[in-house]
């Protein structure tokens, strides 16, 4: 009995009470994503307790009229970089189909010549903003999904994380296994495990602001995983801010404070270097502002 009773007071169990038209599946996406809120506090995992009273709120999904919040960066025929805001997917998932980075661009290139279609190269989290590269057909696609897979493009993040004795220091390298469980949470872990990748990220102290116990950090990534400078960050104490699914309360800041700030790679057809950097965004500087 006491089993059935906690059941029915999971925040999934709430969902599915308040939204029977919907499936299971896409409501523990909804919450996942970081789309669903219990008093006000975005809540991240499916099981976690809800109560009766308990105030739930899911995220509104933009109207697909409203204006396309996403920046083209640089355009060739073969080629298109864009600057992603926060809380938009790169590419669908179960609960979103169509409001997504991939859908929304390809309406842009669409609108300008009716048979441009962008690809997928490679992804940004759902709540991190910053750069991202499309090819336009399947050879460069190809080409630079190559040079991701072999470290060969540069990606650099700037961040907002807790001030931790990690961050005591100017600059370091975290080395971890990662591994996945069924909830698609993923864990950092020091020895290899099975099934496990290796993440190895550099990190730089740009500011800290003791008073907060912040610093503003810059991030190269020397592997490119799945949540890799969440997860490493949090394992060592010093999770970056607004980090509902890997960090620890209190957050400073009401997003998560992570932007793909600078991509570099080679142009497939030309050969030469493309490099771009997207500006830190303004709300991370100014908790540094004296």
């Amino acid at each position: 009995m006491a089993g059935d009773v906690e059941k029915r007071d999971t925040l999934l169990a709430r969902l599915r009470a308040a939204h029977p038209e919907r499936p299971a599946r896409r409501l523990k996406d909804l919450v996942l994503h970081g789309l669903v809120k219990v008093d006000g506090v975005v809540e991240t995992r499916p099981h976690a307790p809800a109560a009766e009273n308990s105030t739930i709120e899911v995220a509104r999904q933009p109207r697909k009229t409203e204006q396309p919040p996403l920046t083209i960066v640089y355009e060739d025929r073969d080629l298109v970089v864009i600057d992603k805001p926060a809380n938009l997917l790169t590419t669908s998932a179960r609960h979103e189909k169509d409001w997504t980075a991939y859908k929304i661009l390809n309406r842009i290139l669409g609108d300008k010549r009716p048979r441009a279609k962008a690809l997928i190269v490679h992804r940004l989290d759902y709540a991190t903003s910053g750069l991202l590269v499309f090819a336009k057909n399947h050879l460069i696609q190809e080409a630079l999904k190559k040079q991701f897979e072999a470290q060969l493009a540069e990606r650099g993040y700037v961040g907002v994380a807790k001030l931790s004795p990690l961050l005591q220091r100017d600059s370091g390298t975290l080395t971890h296994y990662l591994t996945e469980d069924k909830h698609l949470r993923v864990r950092a872990h020091r020895g290899k495990q099975p099934n496990s990748v290796v993440a190895v990220t550099r990190f730089f102290v740009e500011r800290r602001n003791p008073a907060r116990g912040i610093a503003l950090v810059r991030f190269a990534l020397e592997t490119g995983k799945k949540n890799q400078i969440r997860v490493q960050m949090a394992a060592q104490g010093a999770s970056i801010d607004g980090d509902r699914k890997y960090g620890q309360p209190p957050h400073v800041l009401p997003r998560l404070a992570l932007h793909a700030g600078h991509l570099a790679f080679r142009h497939p057809r030309a050969g030469r270097s493309l490099r771009f950097d997207s500006p830190t965004p303004p709300e991370f500087l100014a908790l540094f502002r004296v």
